[in-house]
């Protein structure tokens, strides 16, 4: 079931002029919108990647993938749940999280009919005790792992506000996503130590900005593989 987020984005994008939950040739989609297709996904990109691939040929598609800036947790308690307290979330998150998903659908995003939006938003995550049968479930599904079973499960998440929408259209959008201080040259580390992200998290953007067309590798040497801005490609 889908949360309330999903369905209040769905509303935004739909705005007046569009229709939610649409046939567009085999595909449901979430919105169509003035002959274009919006698919919303709040997580797990790669579920929608094929998708994506089937509809982009036909209609350009951009693909939505929220961006929590601000979580508040709402923990509720009692049948029905009744909210008992909540608390902000103390990390504040960025664009650059999205490309922990952007991975999934790097190799579309140099398709000229495939746009990728990346709204900056607050959220609601709406939580209850997770019960026993539940966590005998996730049990089972981990198997031999020993991670400790969870006390909460979310039961749905809402939208707070909107703050801004990042949108890639072409690869220089990308480009603008770098950092000034990256020398011409340099690699996924050198991204990482100027933007504060992980090494696996900054190889992460390297791959999708690589195959969005924004960065191209120019070697490889025992530091990894260094990169390059794409110059921006004007009509003769």
């Amino acid at each position: 079931m889908a949360f309330d987020l999903h369905h209040q984005l769905q509303e935004i994008y739909a705005d007046d002029s569009g229709e939610c939950e649409v046939t567009v040739g085999a595909s449901r989609v979430d919105v169509l919108r003035d002959g274009v297709v919006y698919e919303i996904q709040t997580n797990g990109l790669y579920q929608i990647r094929r998708k994506i691939a089937c509809l982009l040929d036909d209609w350009p598609v951009v693909i939505v993938h929220p961006v929590a800036r601000k979580t508040v947790f709402v923990y509720c308690e009692g049948d029905p749940p009744t909210e008992a307290r909540r608390r902000t979330g103390p990390r504040t998150g960025s664009v650059l999280d999205a490309f922990a998903e952007t991975v999934s659908v790097a190799k579309l995003l140099a398709h000229p009919n495939l746009s990728l939006e990346l709204p900056l938003i607050d959220v609601e995550d709406i939580r209850r005790r997770t019960t026993d049968e539940e966590k005998e479930r996730i049990r089972k599904r981990r198997k031999r792992r020993r991670n400790s079973l969870p006390d909460w499960t979310t039961i749905n998440r809402r939208l707070i506000t909107v703050h801004e929408v990042i949108r890639l259209d072409i690869p220089a959008d990308g480009v603008q996503l770098l950092p000034n201080e990256l020398p011409d040259e340099f690699t996924s580390r050198m991204l990482g130590e100027a933007i504060r992200l992980s090494a696996w998290r900054a190889r992460q953007v390297s791959y999708t900005l690589r195959h969005m067309g924004s960065i191209e590798q120019v070697r490889r040497t025992k530091d990894g593989i260094w990169y390059r801005r794409c110059e921006r490609k004007t009509d003769a």
